[in-house]
């Protein structure tokens, strides 16, 4: 185990053990992860109109919860690959289209059908998205490397509206990967236990 930094003003641990946040105690903190851009968007938008923030939180908001889908699709490719028996490494892109043509490409492999109709929501989602951040930088800087203003024909986005979409489809994304879990963890087993 490596030793605590010393030196570091942010990277040690404080007296008060309810705020020191724990990392690197699993394997892999996947999960973490993207349950972690999630929860912090939802703090936010849940806390945004009751403060009268609305119209700061929304940027934080929007990236924290584009991040969760980018993660979480991203999870689903490597977890569903792993269980059909495909090699493939953690894709290299922030397109949220193609994370998630990749993603449904496998949960229909996986569940040997189409994709049930529910998962439409997704599709919006991912493509209202494409049309405001395509490149995941809309939410992060006010203008591109070009000097474009980003977000320019957009006036007011609901933070109620996008929190309950999203909301949506992540208990659908959710259920399709812990599926996939359950899949993977059935497939161990009988490789441990087939005679």
């Amino acid at each position: 185990m490596r030793e605590e930094n010393k030196t570091s003003m942010l990277l040690k641990k404080g007296e008060d053990w309810r705020e020191n946040a724990c990392l690197n105690f699993l394997p892999d903190h996947s999960d973490g992860y993207v349950w972690g851009y999630k929860e912090a968007a939802d703090y936010l938008a849940s806390h945004a109109s009751e403060n009268n923030k609305q119209d700061l939180f929304i940027y934080p908001m929007m990236f924290l919860y584009r991040h969760y889908l980018e993660l979480r699709f991203k999870v689903i490719i490597i977890r569903g690959k792993e269980l059909i028996g495909e090699s493939g490494s953690f894709p290299h892109t922030h397109k949220l289209s193609e994370l998630w043509s990749q993603s449904k490409a496998i949960l229909q492999k996986i569940w040997n059908q189409e994709i049930a109709a529910d998962f439409v929501l997704v599709e919006k989602i991912v493509n209202d998205f494409e049309q405001m951040d395509s490149r995941a930088e809309a939410f992060r800087y006010p203008m591109s490397r070009a000097g474009d203003k980003y977000l320019a024909d957009v006036k007011h986005i609901n933070i109620e509206i996008v929190a309950r979409g999203i909301g949506e489809v992540a208990g659908l994304l959710e259920s399709a990967y812990a599926g996939i879990l359950e899949c993977l963890e059935t497939k161990r087993e009988y490789k441990y236990y087939k005679p």
